[in-house]
């Protein structure tokens, strides 16, 4: 993890609005919070909040200092307008003179009350409250024209692996008036662990670029880091959104981040079960990543960074001291294993270049795919994305009229034994 930011705190007074990015794009308002104390309970002065169009959820983040402040807390509550409710302490961001918590307010809500019991009265008390407008993603999408619907499938830079790389949202898809920049010097590792997160927000959410957003805020705006932690981000509809860049350390593993990439789903799953969406499309991400740098799913290793011996796919409470990714995650981790052990593109092997000069036209097809080699082919085995093998075709085209329209993949052979993999679309 990298030194964090040192944060100064605002030191305007409250009922000034601090609004960055105002034009079309997200809001960041950052607000000095004052207390009244009696005994060991503190209340904040009211917080008003803003009313803003084309917004899907206020994205609240606390942050207090105190000395040894997180030994003597009770409990953190806030006031909605409606009632108090509880605000979870982040144990990942928290220390001991730090308290640091996260919710997402309803749009309409007008204004907010921090409360704090504590067991111990705190000495140099002080605090602030992040205000976060993600702003809808359709309404930021039709404001930047220029922005790419999602990344595209990229080849696999290991040839020896025939798992697909899954199609991701880019950055300039989930962040479309590029507000929500890259770390300018990212630190590349050699990515030897998949490490499992939950990121602990609402999981009841529509719109899910806008919560990656307002988890880059609450990494970078709220905790000085450099970027979003995580190196991917998986919502509960099976889409991967990509984080810091691949292969490159992020900020998610209690400190000990080299050789890892850090994929977190977006919710809470301490009671609740990730959607078997979610869990499909985090299967062919680790599957493609594991494949490509050689790493045995089912393995316990060294991580060095860490000291300890780990599950090459491990969750986050593995190395600290935190329930993330939650009970009901955690427990299918071993399954997940065993699922991706089985993934035929996982266990393939294939080079892609030992049969030269192969095409496969039209591609894509409607239902008729055409192989054209220098040598006749012998077979054609048909995979679908994740790996099962589907069909086996003896001659120089493939008919997918009784399969369903997206990318498969292909291996075919010629009358020397020669192969490659190829992926076809139907369209």
């Amino acid at each position: 993890m990298k030194t964090k930011r040192k944060y100064i705190f605002p030191v305007a007074f409250i009922g000034i609005l601090f609004f960055i990015n105002t034009s079309f794009g997200q809001i960041y308002r950052p607000v000095k919070i004052n207390f009244s104390q009696k005994n060991n309970l503190i209340i904040s002065n009211k917080i008003i909040l803003n009313k803003v169009e084309n917004n899907p959820f206020i994205s609240l983040s606390l942050i207090l200092e105190g000395e040894y402040i997180d030994s003597s807390l009770k409990q953190i509550q806030y006031w909605d307008g409606k009632k108090w409710n509880h605000l979870k302490k982040d144990p990942v961001f928290s220390g001991p003179n730090r308290l640091v918590g996260n919710v997402y307010l309803n749009n309409e809500t007008e204004a907010v009350q921090i409360s704090v019991s504590l067991k111990n009265s705190v000495k140099n008390l002080r605090g602030r409250v992040d205000l976060y407008y993600p702003m809808n993603s359709d309404f930021l999408k039709k404001k930047n024209q220029t922005t790419k619907l999602s990344q595209k499938d990229t080849e696999n830079p290991n040839l020896s692996c025939s798992c697909p790389r899954p199609n991701t949202i880019s950055r300039s898809t989930w962040c479309p008036n590029n507000n929500c920049p890259p770390d300018a010097t990212p630190v590349p590792t050699n990515v030897k662990f998949l490490i499992v997160h939950h990121t602990a927000t609402s999981n009841n959410q529509s719109d899910w670029a806008a919560v990656v957003r307002a988890i880059w805020n609450y990494h970078v705006n709220s905790n000085g880091w450099d970027d979003i932690g995580y190196n991917f981000l998986v919502d509960p509809n099976g889409n991967i959104y990509d984080g810091r860049p691949d292969d490159t350390k992020g900020a998610h593993f209690s400190g000990h981040n080299s050789e890892t990439s850090g994929i977190s789903f977006l919710g809470t799953y301490t009671t609740t079960a990730p959607s078997s969406a979610s869990i499909g499309a985090f299967e062919n991400l680790a599957a493609w990543k594991a494949c490509q740098k050689n790493i045995d799913v089912l393995a316990i290793k060294y991580h060095s960074s860490s000291g300890l011996n780990l599950h090459t796919i491990s969750g986050h409470r593995d190395g600290g001291n935190t329930t993330c990714p939650g009970d009901m995650l955690y427990n299918q981790l071993e399954n997940i294993r065993t699922a991706i052990s089985n993934y035929s593109c996982y266990t393939l092997g294939i080079n892609l270049q030992n049969i030269q000069d192969i095409k496969v036209y039209p591609n894509p097809s409607n239902t008729i795919f055409y192989i054209k080699a220098k040598k006749d082919i012998e077979k054609i085995i048909l995979y679908d994305f994740s790996g099962k093998i589907l069909d086996v075709f003896r001659e120089n085209k493939i008919n997918l009229q009784k399969y369903s329209k997206g990318l498969y993949l292909i291996k075919v052979f010629d009358i020397d034994n020669n192969s490659a993999v190829l992926k076809i679309i139907k369209k």
